[in-house]
């Protein structure tokens, strides 16, 4: 079980060129008490465990076992892998030009901040469940890709064309086609439209 879990060797991850570039650790946890019902995602449970490498002291901080909230940055980690095993996943981009918002599926269950007014979904505050009102600006991250999803909205110019043959490359405009009119004289013709739209940064949770 140590040769399969390749547990002779520390867990690398480097910012280098090589197959752990601009990567992070995802880590399951095979000891310790179970999630309770309803979770996927073990809390976070503070560093005095040393990145998972004490396995006693992570117990005894109440550390659950599964997949954990925590995730191992660029570093060398001495980790016990009948204890641990840790999947390498790529880092979260958010490009110039987009914002991300992120969809949590970890966390307590959070209160609505958009008000009584809006009536199309809810924003929670930040450790909760849902579609969290803050969102990612512009860079890298460790992002735990177990515990949300981030989904990129751009905040710059949009167009949107009513034209068959035209579609954008962010393919919103893919459904749309002309407008059909009939003139006062009886005339039918069809009316290409374009629009041009801007997702202000703050607003795209919203959206």
């Amino acid at each position: 079980t140590l040769l399969a879990r390749n547990a002779f060797s520390p867990v690398i991850i480097m910012g280098t060129a090589n197959q752990t570039a601009d990567m992070m650790g995802i880590v399951t946890v095979h000891d310790g008490l179970p999630l309770p019902e309803g979770e996927i995602i073990a809390p976070y449970v503070g560093e005095e465990h040393s990145s998972f490498q004490d396995p006693e002291k992570f117990l005894a901080l109440g550390g659950r076992r599964g997949k954990q909230i925590q995730v191992l940055i660029d570093g060398t980690y001495y980790i016990n892998r009948l204890f641990a095993t840790v999947e390498f996943r790529p880092k979260t981009v958010v490009p110039i030009g987009f914002v991300g918002v992120v969809v949590s599926f970890f966390g307590k269950e959070g209160v609505d901040t958009t008000g009584a007014d809006y009536k199309h979904g809810e924003l929670v505050a930040n450790g909760c469940k849902g579609v969290l009102e803050k969102p990612l600006m512009p860079g890298k991250y460790a992002f735990n890709t177990d515990a949300g999803r981030v989904v990129l909205v751009p905040t710059t110019n949009i167009i949107l064309k009513w034209n068959k043959s035209e579609v954008g490359d962010h393919k919103y405009d893919e459904n749309l086609t002309e407008v059909d009119i009939i003139t006062k004289d009886a005339f039918e013709p069809s009316l290409p439209l374009s629009v041009v739209m801007h997702i202000d940064y703050k607003q795209a949770p919203w959206v």
